[in-house]
């Protein structure tokens, strides 16, 4: 049974501005009639999609499809986070009956199946790929800000990589954003997105974090488990190459000629931890891996302990390294055009 101290907080929670809320998280809203219009802070688009009218407590986002009553819905719509988080980011006061909350996996849960949902909104959202920044970051030469890949030598290439021109990243911030689709390595269905902020000429403009780091790569969604499928499930026969980053993976896949043929069909992994924990799949008789010749050790540790995996299940694997220490197979496309 609800509390009177916890009915107060849930109270005092639901009568927040839900107009300034709307503008902290990022929303660029402008007064019409009764309502507040402008695009969505969560998925970007429009520039009325999304409505905030305070008289009558609601929120809209015509896009996502999504809407509630009064600012806790919004705030958890926001951010993703459970009702007993926004009341204690609405109010400053933590929730004073933890045996009410939900127990912690319902939480994570919840908040990975929201961000889930907003990533394919997002990824639903984003622009083919060709004349945009994207293409220019990844198509050109290294001294422009690019990365050399040859674009043309991926096929279907707008289901894996898009471009979004005001992608929400963070609580407030909406950029131009190369947006690379992630899918579950075993079942294919599409689990989250990486976004690469970019410049307006095509050019890598990592942003700052709650802690001051500078990232140039964010995930939303799930990761674990996922690649970023350069050639699309079907299109892989017996053989498959592997890596972590998409600009190395998509560097080696169509410059670099190894044992007479591109590197191809080819997926990146996004980071160590998905190459160590990389399922053996089912059909994959031999299996390439692109290591990153890390100063710690992270990646070649990583493709060691996939390498064993796969060998264990009676599998032919390579490991392909270049030879100077942090260098990754981008570093060998960039010095060689």
């Amino acid at each position: 049974m609800t509390r009177a101290f916890d009915r107060d907080l849930i109270e005092q929670a639901r009568a927040v501005d839900m107009v300034a809320l709307a503008k902290r998280h990022g929303a660029k809203l402008e007064r019409r009639g009764v309502e507040f219009v402008g695009p969505c802070p969560v998925c970007g688009c429009g520039d009325n999609r999304f409505a905030v009218n305070p008289k009558k407590a609601l929120w809209l986002c015509r896009v996502c499809d999504k809407g509630g009553h009064g600012a806790i819905d919004l705030e958890v719509f926001l951010t993703g986070c459970g009702f007993v988080e926004a009341v204690a980011r609405l109010t400053g006061e933590p929730w004073p009956t933890p045996q009410c909350a939900a127990a912690p996996s319902q939480r994570v849960h919840a908040l990975t199946s929201h961000h889930r949902d907003l990533a394919l909104r997002i990824w639903r959202a984003a622009k083919p790929i060709f004349g945009t920044p994207a293409a220019a970051y990844l198509s050109n030469p290294r001294d422009r800000g690019g990365r050399n890949i040859d674009l043309a030598q991926i096929p279907d290439i707008n289901e894996v990589l898009r471009y979004h021109a005001a992608c929400r990243i963070g609580a407030a911030q909406h950029l131009p954003c190369l947006i690379a689709l992630i899918r579950d390595a075993q079942t294919d269905t599409p689990i989250g997105i990486v976004r690469t902020p970019l410049s307006a000429d095509g050019r890598k403009a990592p942003i700052r974090n709650e802690s001051g780091e500078l990232i140039d790569r964010w995930a939303l969604g799930d990761k674990a488990g996922g690649a970023i499928k350069l050639w699309p499930h079907t299109a892989v026969s017996n053989r498959l190459v592997v890596g972590e980053g998409l600009e190395t993976v998509a560097a080696a896949a169509t410059r670099i000629v190894h044992r007479g043929a591109l590197l191809q069909s080819a997926w990146a992994l996004i980071d160590a931890g998905n190459v160590k924990h990389f399922p053996v799949l089912p059909g994959i008789e031999r299996l390439t891996i692109l290591v990153d010749n890390d100063a710690n050790s992270a990646g070649q540790n990583a493709a060691d302990a996939l390498t064993k995996r796969w060998v264990g299940a009676g599998r032919r694997v390579e490991q392909l390294i270049p030879d100077q220490i942090g260098d990754d197979f981008n570093d060998i496309v960039a010095g060689r055009l």
